[in-house]
Order: structure tokens, then sequence, then C-alpha cells
């Protein structure tokens, strides 16, 4: 069926999807999309990169993903844009993908601006199942990589 006749929709999902938008107009196109998609009380929910991430802090390199930048250096205006590099897997070679931190108030401002009425930064919480589990994400937890912005119409 044509998008048009299943809308409105009461959820968007958009993970990890904005940390991939270099302009600040492709956010903005994204807000004002997603507000005429949804119906009144709908959200939009995206996982994202967390834009507050120590990446100097080097504790990410357990759970296979680097950093090898000059901070400094990739500041821009609302977001500053980084090269992790994923070695998660021994079988593949590593990954290195440019990705964009926007700021939350960046954020805030254009789904603001696109009408929609909440904007909320989500902890996320992680649950283990054992005490060795707790110990080997103690520094994901310290410092995580991703953040949950739900967004309300």
């Amino acid at each position: 069926p044509e998008v048009s006749a299943m809308m409105p929709f009461d959820l968007i999902n958009a993970a990890w999807l904005i940390c991939h938008e270099e302009k600040v107009e492709g956010i903005r196109c994204l807000a004002k999309t997603s507000f005429k998609l949804l119906r009144p009380g709908g959200v939009l929910v995206m996982v994202t990169m967390n834009p507050q991430i120590n990446i100097a802090a080097k504790t990410l390199v357990k759970y296979g993903i680097e950093f090898e930048e000059d901070l400094e250096s990739m500041k821009i205006k609302d977001c500053m844009v980084i090269n992790p590099v994923y070695k998660c897997n021994p079988k593949f070679a590593p990954l290195k993908l440019p990705t964009v931190l926007w700021t939350t108030e960046t954020l805030e401002s254009e789904f603001k601006n696109a009408g929609f009425s909440k904007f909320e930064a989500i902890e996320r919480t992680f649950v283990t199942n054992s005490e060795c589990e707790a110990e080997y994400y103690k520094d994901y937890v310290k410092n995580p990589i991703s953040i949950v912005y739900k967004v309300t119409k």
C-alpha cells in the first residue's frame, strides 16, 4: 500500500540515522517530514551517537571501537564529525564510518521549530544478566556511545 494510505503514524523509528547526516538542513527535513507523518501525540524515536561521549578516554577500545582523531580539528558549528573505527569482528576488516555528533540543543531547536511539543534525551539503562557482564560493560555505562531521543508531536 501507499505510505499515504497508512498515515498518520503513531511511531517513527530513526535508529542510527541522524549521526550520518552532515548538514543541519537534513535534520530540519527529518523534523518537518516526521511532524507531517505523525498523528497528534505521535512519537519519533531516534537512537544515535551520544554527543557527550568522551572519545579521548579510550574506554571503548575493549568493545571494538577506537577513535583516531584530533578533537579540536573536528568541531563544526552545532556538531562534531568523528571517524570511529569499528573492530568488532576479527573475521572482517575494520570499518571506518564517518559519524556526526549533533548537539542536543541543535536537535531540540530543529524539532521544536518543526512543531513538536516535547523533546527528551533519554539515558539508556544497561541490563546485564551477571556480575561478569556488569563488570565488562561498566566502562560503556560510564561513557555510553549512544543516546535515545524521544520527540512527541
